[in-house]
């Protein structure tokens, strides 16, 4: 009868073993501005999508707004290309085509492009395009006046960080974490693209809110842009909590009986 009692529990403790080394670590969870178009975008080729894309790749919802965020605005998603590479900004509905937006349907200093997770998760990458510094003989680009600059905030938290570019391949990030890199240079027929890593460390956030700096708008000039990628590392599944529940009652049980 001891013998059985003991097989019973190393059955559980290999059983447990075996489950732990089955569950894999953390998936990517992660989408492009081409997901987004394809998957929301109707044609895909045109300009101007819905106000709100759901379930994007089974994890983002993607909403445009206004700055102040306001429920009941009708802005749309938009998308462009430069370079070769698809961003995704902010526009009034109803417009006939997007040059007539003042950003070109990027996100300007008052819209709001709002990305909110599936469940709560740390933001390892996003990636921003359509930045240029102010023309100049030597870099010329689309006629910027000013350092474009991008303002992203952690949805429902204090935590935010500005994107400024500084050079046709240089940027400064000044939230507490993270760190910038230049992708694709900041030039005429250039994507102007660059990445933020783990821009709010390992704080778990429930989305983030994207906006163009309204301070940068001087001279005449104004920052937009527009968003290219997201990727956050998907919280581990927790199953076989309970098999590490059986295991432990079961490892009462057989210190009750030697007792």
């Amino acid at each position: 009868m001891i013998q059985s009692k003991r097989f019973s529990l190393a059955c559980v403790l290999g059983c447990a073993s075996s489950l732990a080394l089955s569950i894999a670590p953390a998936q990517a969870a992660s989408f492009t501005a081409d997901d987004v178009v394809s998957q929301c975008f109707s044609p895909s080729t045109s300009s101007f999508g819905p106000h709100t894309c759901a379930n994007v790749n089974g994890f983002f919802t993607l909403t445009a707004s206004t700055n102040p965020i306001d429920p009941t605005s009708d802005n749309v998603l938009t998308q462009k290309k430069v370079g070769g590479i698809t961003g995704i900004g902010v526009a009034q509905s109803g417009l006939s085509a997007i040059n007539q937006d003042p950003a070109s349907g990027e996100i300007s200093s008052n819209e709001t492009l709002q990305v909110l997770f599936k469940k709560a998760a740390t933001l390892s990458q996003l990636q921003l395009s359509f930045l240029y510094p102010p023309n100049t003989p030597e870099n010329p680009a689309y006629g910027d006046l000013v350092f474009e600059a991008a303002i992203i905030t952690a949805e429902g938290s204090a935590l935010n960080g500005i994107l400024t570019v500084t050079g046709k391949d240089s940027a400064n990030w000044s939230g507490a974490d993270g760190t910038v890199e230049n992708l694709r240079v900041s030039s005429l027929g250039s994507a102007g693209l660059y990445a933020i890593y783990n821009p709010f460390g390992g704080n778990r956030i429930a989305g983030f809110n994207l906006t163009a700096l309204a301070g940068a708008n001087t001279g005449g000039g104004y920052s937009d842009f527009s968003l290219r990628s997201v990727s956050v590392p998907e919280p581990a599944t927790l199953a076989g909590l309970g098999l590490v529940g059986l295991l432990a009652a079961s490892r009462r049980r057989s210190a009750k009986q030697a007792n």
